[in-house]
């Protein structure tokens, strides 16, 4: 009786996953019908937050999830060309000085919100961090704060910048191409030897962050190899859009299942207070684009789209479909603000969350 009970239970789970897939990729193709970004990453996770709602939590397994991160960070390296990094080593200072603008109001506005207890000091700081909404998401997992609060920031984020950059390129000058951005290239030719080459780079990602136990492991260490595959030429990384759109599913699938009943409702109550520190967040990084115009003879719609406060994926698409847009400049300030919290966002996340704690304690007392 007990094995035929255990074999009813795994005929059911296999339905609910063939079910969670099946929504997923429908609610992926509707919203990357309607460009929004991170499309088939969003799906997944809104699911998978559907299915949680009625007790149905699918949890991938561990081992595949540290896969999928040394993926994602395989893919990061691919959008870190060397004439971006170059850009960068040439003007220093504008770098720096646009970098830790953008983080310096992120943390103040994180720092409200944890000060008034909208969300916790950690979830507030990788929540508002800038770098890329993915990376910072797996690394705030890594390092225990409330990966779904963190998703919701910096995923409704993305969504808010993107829109906000799309308008302004809209207005600025016509954008080339986008309709192209509804299809998705399912049968693209693969070039075998190179990702197999490309997965075994993975698999050894993996194991190294397992052996060197480092928080964010698979993602950094994949990055850094694949940085260097790319430098030496040893051969060409090959990330297939099918295997991505699965790997995509598995970090979309692990983060909505976290959002049962009561995590949803939390989240719904916040929403209000997380909107208003983003479009403070998205003003700020405008006025800084404009001092970029003015004193640096940089074109409005570069500096604005280099300014963006994060959603370096869809920032780098709609730059490179609008005319008259300095690409490498764009990714350049992009890619500066994502090394810099790949190396400093966890010592930035600690230490502002201690400086809002001591603040708080303060406030106590003198009450």
């Amino acid at each position: 009786m007990s094995l035929l009970s255990t074999h009813y239970f795994d005929r059911k789970k296999e339905r609910y996953w063939l079910e969670l897939a099946v929504l997923s990729f429908v609610i992926s193709v509707g919203m990357q019908y309607f460009s929004f970004p991170a499309a088939f990453l969003l799906g997944p996770m809104f699911a998978a937050i559907l299915f949680a709602q009625k007790n149905r939590v699918m949890q991938p397994a561990r081992p595949l999830i540290r896969y999928c991160q040394s993926t994602i960070g395989v893919m990061i390296s691919l959008a870190l060309p060397i004439e971006a990094l170059s850009n960068i080593s040439q003007h220093l200072m504008l770098f720096f000085g646009g970098v830790f603008s953008v983080l310096i109001a992120s943390t103040v506005l994180s720092g409200i919100l944890a000060y008034r207890r909208v969300v916790p000091g950690t979830v507030a700081i990788w929540g508002s961090s800038p770098g890329a909404a993915t990376v910072m998401t797996l690394m705030a997992q890594d390092h225990g704060a409330d990966v779904r609060l963190v998703a919701l920031m910096q995923y409704l984020r993305v969504i808010m910048v993107s829109l906000a950059a799309a308008l302004v390129t809209h207005f600025f000058m016509p954008v080339s191409g986008l309709p192209t951005e509804h299809h998705i290239h399912l049968y693209e030719p693969i070039v075998w030897p190179d990702f197999i080459n490309t997965l075994i780079l993975i698999s050894v990602s993996v194991i190294v962050s397992k052996y060197l136990k480092l928080p964010s492991g698979p993602l950094i260490i994949a990055i850094v190899l694949a940085i260097t595959v790319n430098y030496l030429g040893l051969f060409t990384i090959v990330l297939p859009t099918p295997y991505l759109f699965f790997c995509y599913a598995i970090i979309g699938w692990n983060i909505g299942a976290r959002f049962t009943g009561e995590a949803t409702r939390y989240a719904i109550k916040i929403m209000p207070n997380i909107c208003i520190s983003i479009l403070l967040l998205i003003g700020f990084c405008s006025l800084l684009s404009l001092a970029l115009v003015r004193y640096f003879d940089i074109d409005p719609l570069t500096a604005y789209l280099a300014m963006s406060p994060g959603g370096a994926d869809s920032i780098a698409i709609i730059a490179s479909t609008s005319h008259n847009v300095n690409v490498s400049f764009v990714m350049a300030m992009q890619t500066c603000r994502l090394f810099f919290m790949l190396i400093f966002g966890p010592i930035l996340a600690t230490k502002a969350a201690q400086i809002v704690e001591r603040l708080k304690q303060n406030s106590t007392k003198q009450n």
